[in-house]
Order: C-alpha cells, then sequence, then structure tokens
C-alpha cells in the first residue's frame, strides 16, 4: 500500500506502489486538515502572499499583508481584529509531519508549524514568517504546493481542500490509494466518527468529491478497497483522477491589493460567497483593473434603488455579477471614459496650441499676417494719393471707375470695397505704382 504524499519540495518520479522515500529535503507524506475551512483560507492566503512576494524578491524571509487583504481572501466582512488573531495561533499549534531521508538513509520523522513568527499590529499590519522547510519549498520553482484561490475559494465543505490538495500531490501518478486510517489523519478524524462506511461516503466522502468535480480543475471517482477474502470490509479507497487543462498565474502583490480594495466595493451578499474572490482575480490578470472596476460599477448601478424601480429587483445578484464579468456589461462606460479622456486631452492640445501660435505670432509673424499688413499699407498709400489730388483730377477718377462698372458689371475688382476700387483703376489705368513696403 501506498503512502499519501503532498510534497512541499520535488516529488520522486518512482512509480513504485510501495511507500515512497524521497531524496530531497523534505517530503511530506502525512498532512492533517488544518481544522476549518476559514484557517485553510487563512493558510493558503499567507502563502499566496508569500509567494507572490517572492517574485519580487527571491530571497525575502519575512513577508507583510495588511488586514483589509487578509479578510477579503478569506471571505469575511468585519474587522474584528482579535479573530484573525485567534486563527493565526491555531495555524501555529497545528504542524505538518513528514518523514524524511537523513544522510546515513535512515527514516527520521519530523513535525513542522504550519506558521513561524508573526507580529500583528493594532492597525491590522501583520509580518509573519514560514519555517525553513515551507519556506524552502516555497521558494522551489518546482514546488507541488499548488495554491490556486481561483479553485479553494470555491470549496467550501471542511474536507474539501484536505482531499483536493493531496489528490493535487499525486496527480501525475493518476490515482492515489489510501487506507481507512490514511484518511482520517488527512481529515484530522477520530477513529469513532462516522464508523460505518455508509455514513462514512454519505456524510464525508461523496459531498466533497462532488464539490471538488464541480468546483476544481480536476475530475476524480473512487473505487473501495476491501480486505481479503469473501465479504471482506472496505478498509480503504482508490481515488482516480484526471486534471483538466487549466492554468493559473499568482497575481503580483500590487494586484492582490487591488483585488482586494475592489471586493471591499461588493455588498455582503456576494462576500459571503467563496468564489467572488476567484473571479476578481481570473478578469484581474487576464484584462486589468478598468475591465473589472467598470464591471463593477455596472453591477452596483443595477442593484441601486434607481434602477430597481426601472427595472425590477435582482433575484440573484450572485449571477448578476458573474454574468456582468463574463458579458463585459461594463465596457460601454470603459468607452465613454476613453472618449472624455481623449476630448481632454484634445483640449489640452488646442490650448497648448493656441499659445504657442500667440507666441509665435509675437515672435515671427505669419506670411498671412504679412501679407495683409502690406495690402494695408498700399491702400493706404494709394487712399493717401487720390486725397492730395485736386478736385477736377479726382472728379476725372471717380467718373473713369463709374464708366469701368457700367461697362464691365462683372469685374469683381470694381464691386469690391472703395479703396480697393480705387487702387485698381490707379494701378490699371493711370499707371501708378507705389512700392510694397510694410511700415
Amino acid at each position: 500500500m501506498r503512502k499519501i504524499s503532498t510534497d512541499l519540495s520535488i516529488r520522486s518520479e518512482s512509480d513504485s506502489r510501495e511507500e515512497r522515500l524521497i531524496h530531497k529535503d523534505i517530503a511530506i507524506i502525512r498532512r492533517a486538515a488544518y481544522g476549518s475551512v476559514i484557517e485553510e483560507r487563512l493558510f493558503n492566503t499567507l502563502i499566496l502572499i508569500a509567494k507572490a512576494n517572492l517574485l519580487d524578491n527571491p530571497d525575502a524571509e519575512t513577508f507583510h499583508a495588511a488586514y483589509r487583504i487578509l479578510k477579503s481572501f478569506i471571505a469575511i466582512d468585519h474587522n474584528n481584529y482579535d479573530f484573525i488573531r485567534k486563527l493565526l495561533v491555531k495555524l501555529q499549534q497545528n504542524a505538518i509531519e513528514y518523514d524524511i531521508l537523513d544522510e546515513a538513509r535512515k527514516k527520521v520523522f519530523g513535525r513542522v508549524p504550519l506558521l513561524g513568527p508573526i507580529h500583528f499590529r493594532e492597525d491590522g499590519e501583520l509580518t509573519f514568517e514560514f519555517n525553513k522547510p515551507i519556506l524552502k519549498a516555497l521558494k522551489d520553482p518546482e514546488s507541488m504546493t499548488l495554491i490556486n484561490f481561483d479553485i479553494l475559494l470555491k470549496l467550501s465543505k471542511r474536507y474539501s481542500i484536505p482531499l483536493y490538495e493531496n489528490f493535487k500531490a499525486s496527480i501525475n501518478d493518476g490515482f492515489l490509494e489510501l487506507t481507512l486510517a490514511q484518511i482520517r489523519t488527512i481529515l484530522n478524524m477520530s477513529a469513532n466518527q462516522y464508523e460505518k462506511i455508509a455514513e462514512f461516503k454519505r456524510s464525508v466522502l461523496n459531498p466533497s468529491i462532488n464539490e471538488i468535480n464541480e468546483q476544481t480543475d480536476i475530475d476524480v471517482t473512487y473505487l473501495d478497497i476491501k480486505a481479503p477474502g469473501k465479504g471482506g470490509k472496505v478498509s480503504g479507497f482508490k481515488f482516480s483522477f484526471t486534471e483538466k487543462p487549466q492554468q493559473f498565474n499568482i497575481p503580483s502583490v500590487d494586484v492582490l491589493q487591488k483585488i482586494a480594495l475592489l471586493y471591499t466595493k461588493l455588498p455582503k451578499s456576494l462576500k459571503d460567497s467563496p468564489s467572488v474572490i476567484g473571479v476578481l482575480t481570473k478578469y484581474m490578470v487576464q484584462f486589468g483593473e478598468e475591465y473589472v472596476k467598470s464591471n463593477i460599477d455596472y453591477f452596483l448601478d443595477r442593484l441601486s434603488d434607481k434602477m430597481i424601480i426601472k427595472t425590477g429587483p435582482v433575484n440573484n445578484p450572485l449571477g448578476l455579477f458573474n454574468t456582468t464579468m463574463e458579458k463585459d456589461y461594463g465596457k460601454d462606460a470603459r468607452i465613454k471614459v476613453q472618449i472624455d479622456r481623449i476630448l481632454h486631452k484634445q483640449e489640452e492640445t488646442d490650448i497648448e496650441k493656441k499659445q504657442m501660435e500667440k507666441l509665435l505670432k509675437s515672435v515671427n509673424p505669419s506670411p498671412t499676417e504679412q501679407e495683409d499688413a502690406l495690402y494695408e499699407s498700399q491702400l493706404q498709400a494709394y487712399q493717401d494719393y487720390f486725397m492730395n489730388l485736386s478736385t477736377d483730377e479726382k472728379e476725372v477718377i471717380r467718373h473713369g471707375i463709374n464708366e469701368i462698372k457700367k461697362t464691365q458689371p462683372d469685374n469683381f475688382d470694381y464691386v469690391a470695397p472703395p479703396r480697393h476700387v480705387m487702387m485698381t483703376y490707379l494701378k490699371e489705368v493711370k499707371g501708378i505704382h507705389f512700392e510694397k513696403t510694410v511700415t
């Protein structure tokens, strides 16, 4: 019979059905459940935060988390620091048990507390450490500790998470055989709990397996293992599993903080759902903050009293939330924001352009302005010339202009303003020309 394994280090590639001993620093082969679902979530939250920090600083040994992130990821909606403190103490009191091979190839039993030193300030800032074996595993690029909040937060039954993590640890083998005693160790159950196999299956095993199949990235089936002989009693189970194609990237610390802040905007009815954090993480990683924020704004607007009056109450807020994210109902709001940004940028550009044009004009007038000034100076020169003529000479010019207007009614130069008509007549008929200058 093969022992269970939830490796925090690289697993052996041996396919032996016998007891597995891994030639690495540590190989976890017995794991007791941490307790309640919320304790499981907190421990996995700390691992996720640590891994996110290690992406930025691979040498980190001390990690930090704000209370708002912790309460968001473990799905609680209150600021009870003492509640978190008690959970942290429980994690320090619980431990992972393992067997290792020492240098003399002797099997050595080991026990590692789940959580190392902690410092929890009254303002909600948590500083925490993991003990060396766990920290080493977290830094191992081939670590088998699979932390996927998109999945784990969907598991709400007490025994689902420890079973799921053990199945994932043996996913490459495709099966895992466990005695009843081993399963009870994993689930932290005493021998007299659910003593009858039928009751054990009905109350523990089947609900957990069903939830794992519905909510996670693996499909699990199991068969009874019976003691030899006719009518042998069930002594254990053989679990078979296959992995659904799925990939999950650990969000950065910055992304985790953004998710936590957006999570605080949601109504309490959604915060009670374990899947919401997973949905936020999925779309934040895939499409970014603006995508998630615009869809949350749409969702909240739809829940508002004003919209309820117009369209009626929302009977399934969680369903609407998931559909809003999937269908991207917040798209129009993002487009409007983009348009507003473009218009604002264009306004800024227009203002800058006008300021620049004004500056350039003051330094170097444009060709058009120069031409206008030259034309005006010429008009004034011919006007001055005309005004200095005698009365008879002026009368002759006026008569000549009137005759041209009668005989050439379509001549544009003679239906223009009087000063232009005067300049044209003196140039073309009288042959009078002044030098083009601008004063």
